[in-house]
């Protein structure tokens, strides 16, 4: 058999190879279709045969929008639907205790986070165990206390994006408020992760050339999602060659390089300080205290540190900024909830000039629910909750 495939024609090669690729797809579309576990479950055969199906609707119209096509399945096939060959889409919010609880037996997809092109992160890990690990470690820099010794932080920055309002409304011109809150998570978070802002409310167009980075990262993911076997060969690629033959994987190579670049910067900065004695006491950053050489038990590599880098970057850019964005829209749209927030800032705060601290608002009932409001709107639970099969 060896013998007649190595002396076969060029054409009979290729000829034989497709029939092996035909009949490979065919068995494993027959598999997934009558003889896998999901395959009772309802929703579209084209959704069970391939990954190819929600691959489309995630590149249809230049973003993403398969979550509107799972919402419009739920409504034909009901609360339980198959969006993928090895997934299920579940719509009923009742079952979202069930799944994410403390000791929950369920996992991540590792060939969905996977497609995120950050495996070393405490947001990608698909091991429970390993997950709780990473998660400790960084669960202390964001605890109550961390969080109100660093208000100076936020206030210094959010003061900045109300100068840029105050400037808008002076020269009657028009602001990007979605931008100048993404400014605000991500100049909060660099200061605190890196010791050093990116310093984009100082911009005048509030970082635009930062967030389409950001923004182009998503077409890659589903790259990746759809066929992970391409993430290793193209990471392994020049930087120009990428960029060249995909520019969604250019960016994410670009930004996993700003990443590593960041945290060499600490590490080369820290190996100073050490050589001239510099003895001065400076805060903590995140970064800086999770790289090895800060006696962390944890270990962490430059490698695992870049990728919690380029975790906390991208979730500042987009989770956080887009939450205070639909507040805000949610807030001026409704003239109601703006009379009603107003009021209650006015009482608690009767002079102008009055700092507006943490610990007070909180106590304020009335904007504590718009703020949950606001982050259940943007999370848009209502389009349900979707697991792998295991």
């Amino acid at each position: 058999m060896l013998t007649l495939f190595l002396n076969a024609s060029p054409s009979r090669l290729a000829i034989g190879l497709a029939v092996a690729l035909l009949g490979y797809c065919l068995v494993t579309i027959t598999r997934r279709l009558f003889f896998h576990p999901l395959a009772r479950v309802p929703g579209p055969k084209l959704a069970a045969a391939t990954l190819l199906y929600q691959t489309y609707y995630s590149f249809a119209g230049g973003r993403s929008r398969f979550y509107i096509k799972v919402a419009k399945l739920h409504q034909e096939y009901g609360p339980i639907i198959r969006i993928a060959p090895e997934e299920v889409h579940l719509s009923d919010a009742i079952n979202y205790d069930k799944i994410y609880h403390v000791g929950s037996r369920y996992s991540k997809d590792a060939d969905f986070y996977g497609g995120f092109s950050n495996p070393n992160s405490m947001f990608t890990t698909p091991s429970n165990e390993l997950h709780r690990t990473r998660r400790g470690d960084l669960n202390a820099f964001f605890s109550r206390k961390v969080v109100l010794d660093l208000e100076d932080i936020v206030q210094d920055k959010v003061k900045r994006l109300m100068d840029h309002v105050s400037e808008a409304i002076t020269s009657d011109t028009t602001l990007d408020v979605h931008h100048g809150l993404r400014a605000v998570s991500i100049d909060v978070i660099t200061d605190y992760a890196f010791g050093e802002s990116y310093g984009l409310l100082d911009q005048h167009d509030l970082g635009l050339e930062f967030f389409t980075l950001v923004q182009r990262l998503g077409p890659a993911a589903w790259v990746f999602r759809q066929w992970p076997w391409l993430k290793p060969i193209v990471m392994a690629m020049p930087k120009s060659v990428i960029y060249f033959t995909n520019k969604p994987m250019g960016f994410v190579r670009e930004l996993q390089s700003h990443c590593q670049h960041k945290i060499d910067h600490l590490l080369a900065t820290r190996k100073k300080a050490v050589n001239t004695e510099d003895r001065v006491a400076e805060r903590p950053t995140i970064f800086s205290s999770l790289l090895p050489a800060s006696g962390n038990p944890s270990g962490m590599t430059r490698t695992i540190v870049g990728d919690e880098a380029y975790t906390v970057l991208t979730a500042a850019a987009d989770t956080t900024g887009n939450a205070m964005t639909t507040i805000v829209h949610y807030v001026l749209s409704e003239k109601s909830i703006y009379e009603k927030v107003h009021m209650e800032l006015k009482a608690a705060y009767p002079h102008d000039k009055t700092t507006l601290d943490f610990p007070s608002l909180e106590k304020l009932p009335y904007l504590t629910s718009v703020i949950k409001e606001g982050l259940r709107q943007a999370c848009d639970p209502d389009d349900g909750c979707s697991i792998s099969q295991g």
